[in-house]
């Protein structure tokens, strides 16, 4: 009988049958986890896309200042800001287009 010089590399492809069960639903189960946060962060990043602005763009080159507390996340700020087309009301401070970077980005509600 020939003895086996690499004993430790085959031990790592041998398993029992149970722990090939238990590794295909720990692998299952890692997958169905993945496939729920994603959904979690599309639905949030659709509402956040969905949440109206607080004044209507033709408004807000006419009416009164807006600040950061006037928005309840950063990508609605932005996205008002990028839709004004300029930082009229002063929401990105250090210029870098991101409006208002205090704010969180999304609500986890």
């Amino acid at each position: 009988m020939k003895k086996d010089i690499y004993p430790l590399q085959r031990r790592d492809t041998w398993r029992p049958q149970g722990a090939r069960m238990a590794s295909r639903a720990r692998s299952a189960l890692l997958a169905f986890v993945a496939a729920a946060a994603l959904a979690w962060i599309a639905d949030r990043c659709v509402a956040e896309l969905n949440r109206p602005f607080p004044v209507s763009i033709k408004r807000a080159n006419q009416g009164p200042d807006l600040d950061c507390a006037d928005f309840v996340t950063r990508w609605q700020a932005t996205r008002f800001l990028r839709a004004l087309g300029g930082d009229r009301h002063r929401l990105d401070d250090d210029r870098d287009g991101v409006a208002c970077e205090r704010l969180p980005w999304i609500t986890l509600r």
